[in-house]
């Protein structure tokens, strides 16, 4: 299942699209473990400079 949606990158906030209750929950846990590393590349990213690839929820 293909599912496209928008996270704010702070806060993991829905901007648009939809998740199950499930997948939202891997995702929240993803977030709370990783907020520093997205943070970081997200700086990165936007000043477009390469970063490293964080390791996805399995």
């Amino acid at each position: 299942m293909l599912v496209k949606m928008k996270i704010h990158d702070r806060d993991g906030e829905l901007l648009s699209g939809a998740l199950p209750v499930k997948q939202r929950r891997i995702l929240d846990g993803w977030m709370a473990l990783h907020e520093e590393e997205a943070y970081a590349a997200w700086n990165l990213a936007v000043q477009g400079k390469q970063f490293e690839r964080i390791v996805p929820a399995m």
